[in-house]
């Protein structure tokens, strides 16, 4: 199993749901304000393996100095670190 990172890909809102409430995360019962939120982030990044969503990243920045930066993966994903630091390096 390969894992696949990108920067341009789309989202589904059902895999991105089913990812948040996987993490317990309340976003996941907003998926009108989640998903565009994600969608305008200035920078979303997505890992799969094959084809399923396993994490998701965005970053959002002021332009100039500072940026904030998210991760979440399915905690079932037994190299969660790992993929972290792949979705951070990437």
């Amino acid at each position: 199993m390969e894992l696949e990172l990108s920067l341009e890909d789309n989202i589904e809102t059902d895999e991105v749901i089913e990812l948040y409430k996987a993490n317990g995360w309340s976003s996941a019962e907003k998926p009108e304000k989640l998903i565009p939120a994600l969608r305008n982030s200035d920078a979303l990044v997505t890992a799969r393996i094959s084809g399923k969503l396993v994490g998701i990243g965005n970053a959002i920045s002021d332009g100039s100095l500072v940026v904030y930066c998210q991760f979440k993966y399915r905690p079932q994903q037994s190299s969660a670190l790992s993929l972290c630091a792949k979705l951070y390096a990437f």
